[in-house]
């Protein structure tokens, strides 16, 4: 039976590729937020989709710049004595200062990460340092 299936003529097929589209990171927990909404207004969430809508609403909060600001600005411990080693001799800027930085590159999500690069553009005397470092490399290329 089996030598008969080999011996049958195969169909060509031929398949369409479609390109798909990149969904950002935003995207698809904005699709999945809207799609375990829907569900639990219609017919209601078992345990396990529960769990992912909790998650995905704690990892949309945990992005916004409130959440980073706030995240930096009451760090304890170690983390603490960092971010003010990053600051140097600056102060803690304001959430409407830190909020004014970070906006400049709108973004749908934003990370720690973002957030310690806004508290490091605040720290003048290491951008300065920066800056005439690589200027020097610059002329002495030259």
């Amino acid at each position: 039976m089996k030598a008969t299936q080999n011996k049958t003529a195969k169909k060509v097929t031929t398949t369409k590729i479609v390109e798909a589209t990149k969904l950002s990171t935003f995207d698809k927990k904005m699709m999945r937020l809207d799609a375990l909404k829907t569900k639990q207004q219609s017919e209601g969430l078992n345990l396990a989709e529960l769990k992912s809508l909790v998650n995905t609403l704690i990892m949309l909060e945990d992005k916004s710049p409130s959440a980073v600001y706030n995240r930096l600005n009451k760090a304890q411990g170690e983390i603490a004595d960092n971010v003010k080693l990053v600051l140097g001799k600056s102060k803690m800027p304001s959430y409407i200062e830190f909020l004014a930085e970070i906006t400049k590159k709108p973004k749908a999500l934003y990370s720690t990460w973002d957030g310690i690069n806004v508290l490091a553009r605040f720290n003048k005397l290491a951008v300065t340092k920066t800056k005439v470092e690589a200027q020097n490399k610059k002329t002495a290329a030259i």
